[in-house]
């Protein structure tokens, strides 16, 4: 199935996109400890004020590892759908199976390298499993975006294969 031309301007708004969420995933990843915890301050109060009783610290901690675990899924996510689907719309004469592996590397890289950065932070510590984390999210948003236009192309071959029966 021939994927659908998208016109030159589409393509450089989903690169913009890519760019765009990679810079806040920099910012968010090389802030350090103290400064990412006042910017999440406002969030965790927001949310443990929601709560009938007074959460304790330790809720409270744990309230605020979910949220930036949370909050990394969404980025990397992200990521994975906007990069993943600016290089197919980019690289279309290359094989799906360097499609796919360039995409990997490319997600693996940023994961790894907004990860391994942490270790020169105040505050902040390396986890090769968030590493492993923000790159299957990121994979999750290439499955999303690769089934989407799949669908979408095989929807406008029915389409075009049902008017031509008719005619």
């Amino acid at each position: 199935m021939p994927l659908i031309q998208p016109p030159k301007w589409f393509r450089c708004t989903i690169w913009t996109i890519f760019t765009f969420i990679l810079l806040i995933t920099l910012y968010l990843s090389f802030q350090s400890g103290p400064a990412t915890k006042a910017l999440e301050k406002p969030f965790v109060t927001q949310v443990t004020g929601t709560l009938a009783n007074a959460p304790t610290q330790e809720q409270v901690l744990t309230i605020t590892y979910y949220l930036r675990q949370a909050g990394r899924a969404i980025l990397f996510f992200a990521l994975g759908f906007t990069g993943s689907w600016a290089i197919l719309l980019t690289f279309r004469r290359i094989t799906a199976k360097l499609r796919i592996l360039s995409t990997a590397a490319m997600l693996f890289a940023i994961a790894f390298f907004t990860e391994f950065m942490k270790l020169f932070i105040e505050g902040r510590h390396y986890s090769f499993p968030q590493c492993l984390e923000g790159f299957l999210f990121g994979m999750l948003g290439y499955l999303c975006i690769s089934m989407i236009l799949h669908l979408f192309a095989h929807y406008k071959d029915r389409i075009k294969k049902k008017a031509g029966a008719e005619a």
